[in-house]
C-alpha cells in the first residue's frame, strides 16, 4: 500500500504494506511486463470475436 504523499519514483520496485523498497527494475522485468499486458490484450481480442449473444 503506498502512503499518502509518498511517491514511488521510475524505475525502482515497492511492495510490501505499506510499501517499501524491494528492488531496482531490471530490462527483464519490463520485457515480462511487456509479454503480460499484451496476453491479457490478447485474451481480450479473442474474447470478443468469440462472444454471441444468446
Amino acid at each position: 500500500m503506498v502512503r499518502r504523499n509518498q511517491t514511488i519514483p521510475s524505475g525502482k520496485s515497492f511492495a510490501d504494506s505499506p510499501a517499501i523498497f524491494m528492488k531496482e527494475v531490471t530490462d527483464r522485468h519490463r520485457e515480462m511486463m511487456a509479454f503480460g499486458i499484451q496476453a491479457y490484450l490478447d485474451l481480450i481480442e479473442k474474447y470478443h470475436r468469440s462472444f454471441r449473444k444468446i
